[in-house]
């Protein structure tokens, strides 16, 4: 819709893709240029791609030059998956950590590695995760208005409804389960509307 947050994907070689999850505070012109900045740099990551590291410290480099060191909140979250190696790789720079479900436990995980926004410090160190995944397990990345938007009871959407649907619909298409998470969120709004603009990256490996 009129949302400005950026998300994208990055495949520089056949047996590996990379996701970006950005959450930009603010609206108008100054956020929408953010997008546009973060675009340009993560387009450019193609040589860094397998490593979540090196695309987070472009990334905050980026938003450092383009802000001087006064960025609006920018927060990001991006993940490369080896297809060869059935490994995920990822850096959060202030993001909410991406949740996923295991087949074989039959529950969850968070990915964290607790870095900090981007722009503020050009210096600053971001940590990288690995993990292996299996077939059938599922992960998702979502903004955190997701979860703390409220309904008119002043209930937030929460955590556990997000976790509860993609456990009850383990069995299905990652498209099929985005949906439901759509128009589950969106019975609980009413007629009340989100906090901010919502961004969710669901994936399954079969």
């Amino acid at each position: 819709g009129e949302g400005i947050d950026y998300f994208d994907f990055i495949r520089p070689f056949n047996h590996g893709v990379g996701f970006i999850a950005t959450d930009i505070a603010g609206l108008g012109i100054s956020s929408a240029l953010y997008s546009v900045v973060l675009r340009s740099a993560f387009q450019s990551c193609i040589e860094e791609a397998p490593s979540s590291y090196s695309v987070i410290q472009k990334l905050n480099a980026a938003v450092h030059e383009y802000s001087e060191g006064k960025s609006e909140l920018v927060t990001a979250y991006y993940a490369f998956y080896d297809l060869r190696s059935t490994r995920l790789i990822y850096t959060n720079a202030g993001f909410p950590p991406l949740e996923i479900f295991r087949i074989e436990k039959n529950d969850f995980d968070s990915l964290d590695t607790e870095g900090i926004p981007l722009g503020y410090d050009p210096k600053a160190s971001y940590g990288m995760g690995r993990t292996n995944l299996l077939r059938g397990d599922i992960g998702v990345i979502y903004s955190k208005a997701l979860i703390t938007s409220k309904n008119q009871k002043g209930e937030n959407f929460g955590l556990d409804s997000l976790r509860r649907i993609i456990k009850e619909r383990r069995g299905d298409r990652p498209s099929e389960i985005a949906r439901v998470i759509k128009e589950r969120f969106l019975s609980f709004l009413g007629l009340l509307s989100p906090e901010s603009d919502i961004v969710v990256i669901l994936f399954k490996i079969v």
